[in-house]
């Protein structure tokens, strides 16, 4: 017995119906407006410490990154030294566009209060003061932030008189918010 032999259309019509509609909602991946708050832990940063002849003799200083119970994720970035940073990276999908940019952060108090500057690839961003001893949020102002750059929090300046009289910043997080009532 002879089957005559038949192209059945319909579920290649289907299937290529069903393909473009999952390719139109696939499109590129959109933008992430740092909407209301984008949080980047210092913790899960980038630590960098300069090398100078007082690290070479004293090498328990630069940046660490310390179990803190008080902190968001429970960890946070001891910068110990002048000069010392945390970089964080801003995510690729980030909107380009203006932010308020925040520290989270506590000071460790001798003769004064730790101070810290902000950076990008642009030049500089701001520095604030962290004269408080609990985490706080200090506001570093509006800055125009683009997709991957990269944002460099530096202590700018420490302070040691012998064991417990020691000026250092703490770190838990760098807060980016795209509204303007961030401050």
């Amino acid at each position: 017995m002879t089957h005559p032999h038949t192209t059945v259309r319909l579920p290649h019509a289907l299937l290529g119906l069903l393909t473009m509609s999952v390719l139109a909602g696939c499109g590129a991946p959109g933008a992430t407006p740092a909407s209301p708050d984008l949080q980047l832990e210092a913790g899960q940063a980038g630590l960098r410490t300069p090398v100078t002849p007082q690290k070479v003799s004293a090498p328990l200083t630069g940046g660490w990154v310390i179990q803190d119970p008080a902190a968001s994720d429970g960890s946070a970035v001891a910068l110990l030294g002048t000069a010392d940073v945390v970089s964080f990276e801003l995510p690729r999908n980030l909107k380009a566009g203006e932010y308020t940019v925040s520290v989270v952060g506590r000071g460790e108090l001798y003769l004064g209060a730790p101070v810290v500057s902000l950076s990008s690839e642009g030049g500089p961003l701001g520095t604030v003061t962290l004269d408080n001893t609990a985490y706080d949020k200090r506001t570093f102002g509006r800055a125009t932030l683009r997709p991957g750059a990269t944002l460099t929090l530096t202590f700018l300046n420490d302070e040691y008189g012998g064991p417990g009289m020691d000026r250092n910043v703490v770190i838990d997080y760098l807060l980016i918010n795209q509204s303007k009532s961030g401050f």
